[in-house]
C-alpha cells in the first residue's frame, strides 16, 4: 500500500486525505495545531459557490492593474526584481488578458466546480447535512455599477437576472439599499455551511 503524507488540517488537508483513504492509500495528515481546521478553515466564510467563477486574468485588469499599484490600500502590490522567472510569468499573466481566453478559463472552472459539487455530493452522503449546518440557500450577487451589471450579466453562463427592484423584493435585507442597486444575479445551486463544522465531522 503506498503511504501519501498530507501538509494540513483545514478543509482542503482533510478532503484531499479522506479522498486518498477512499482510493486505497494509507494517509498521514500534519498539521502545526492540535486540532482540526485552526487555521483559515475555522473562520471560512462557508459559502459553496460552484458557479461564481471569475478568472483572474480578463481583458479589462492590465489597465485596472495600474490604477491599483497608486492606492495605498489597493488590492495589487508589485515588487519588480532581477528573476527571469517574474517576467516570464508576468508576460504569461498578460498574454492571457483577453476575451477568448478568459471565456476558455472560466469553462475550465465551471467544469471544477461541478467536479465539486459532485465531490460534495458523496460527501454529504457520508455526514449529515445537519452536522455541519448545509442549507441550499442559493446565491445573490449584487451590483451597484450599471456598467458592471451589464458586463456580468453578458458573461453569465447560468442563473437568473434580476433588476435591483427584484432583488430588493426577493431579499427584504437590500431594501433600503433599493435605489442603489443596479442589478442581480441569482443561482440558486450555490451553498452555505460551517467550514469547521465541516472538518470536525470528516475528522471524525
Amino acid at each position: 500500500m503506498q503511504q501519501v503524507i498530507v501538509i494540513g488540517g483545514g478543509v482542503v488537508g482533510l478532503t484531499s486525505a479522506w479522498w486518498l483513504l477512499e482510493a486505497g492509500y494509507k494517509v498521514t495528515l500534519v498539521d502545526r495545531a492540535s486540532d482540526v481546521a485552526s487555521g483559515a478553515s475555522h473562520g471560512n466564510g462557508g459559502q459553496l459557490s460552484y458557479r461564481y467563477v471569475s478568472p483572474l486574468a480578463d481583458a479589462g485588469v492590465p489597465l485596472k492593474a495600474i490604477g491599483w499599484l497608486f492606492q495605498e490600500h489597493g488590492p495589487l502590490r508589485f515588487k519588480p526584481e532581477a528573476d527571469l522567472r517574474q517576467w516570464t510569468w508576468l508576460a504569461s499573466f498578460l498574454g492571457q488578458c483577453t476575451a477568448a481566453a478568459n471565456r476558455r478559463t472560466t469553462a475550465k472552472l465551471l467544469e471544477l466546480g461541478e467536479l465539486s459539487r459532485t465531490g460534495m455530493q458523496q460527501l454529504g452522503a457520508i455526514i449529515s447535512p445537519d452536522e455541519f449546518d448545509w442549507r441550499d440557500a442559493g446565491k445573490l450577487v449584487v451590483y451597484r455599477s450599471s456598467k458592471i451589471f451589464e458586463q456580468a450579466a453578458g458573461k453569465a453562463t447560468a442563473g437568473e437576472i434580476w433588476t435591483g427592484a427584484e432583488c430588493a423584493a426577493r431579499e427584504p435585507s437590500l431594501a433600503a439599499a433599493r435605489s442603489l442597486l443596479a442589478g442581480g444575479i441569482y443561482n440558486a445551486g450555490e451553498a452555505v455551511a460551517d467550514c469547521y463544522a465541516f472538518c470536525v465531522a470528516l475528522a471524525e
